[in-house]
């Protein structure tokens, strides 16, 4: 099996245990901030009522465009302008918001895109946080700064997050899943 194959067997299987363990459910509306390829937005798709795709690049909207139509998934794509809001979501509206692989990269729409996601949360809510790329001082100083945005303190996933990369993998790509970064996932509550 292919890590194509495999990939596609985990967002089938285990991905999508993972975010029913995590309180999505069937009616469940989700928003994936920077959802680049699409991995864990066809992921959560599986598990949700419909996924907001949102993303800066117009080709990743795209291509997330084209996948949930071949996969028969209720995922909307949003071109992003950038500046970290959520306009297309009203207040108290969202059960999951995804931040994955991405918060070490967006320090200057920080503030806005955690008071949006306080915004569109429903109270039962939840703020998930994949970080990568970030050394452990790096990771619990994220955790104070989201939690001056009223969230809780968060409900670790040890060792359930995967690193899917910047790029896409190939038919005759080599690598297994099991070459991939595994990395803890941080849900945070509104309060």
């Amino acid at each position: 099996m292919g890590i194509l194959e495999e990939i596609e067997a985990w967002q089938s299987g285990r991905g999508r245990e993972i975010f029913e363990k995590m309180g999505v459910r069937s009616d469940s509306v989700c928003i994936d901030f920077g959802c680049g390829h699409g991995d864990y937005t066809c992921t959560v798709a599986r598990a949700a009522g419909v996924v907001y795709a949102v993303d800066i690049s117009r080709s990743m909207i795209d291509n997330i465009s084209e996948i949930s139509k071949r996969k028969n998934l209720n995922i909307k794509p949003i071109l992003s302008d950038g500046k970290g809001e959520l306009k297309f979501a009203h207040d108290n509206s969202v059960d999951f918001i995804m931040i994955y692989d991405l918060i070490h990269d967006i320090s200057d729409i920080f503030s806005t895109l955690m008071n949006e996601c306080h915004r569109v949360l429903k109270n039962t809510g939840k703020l998930s946080i994949l970080p990568f790329h970030m050394s452990e001082n790096e990771i619990t100083k994220m955790v104070q700064n989201v939690q001056k945005y009223n969230f809780s303190s968060p409900e670790i996933f040890t060792g359930d997050g995967v690193h899917f990369g910047m790029h896409k993998f190939s038919a005759d790509d080599e690598r297994k899943f099991s070459d991939l970064w595994i990395g803890n996932i941080y849900n945070f509550s509104k309060i």
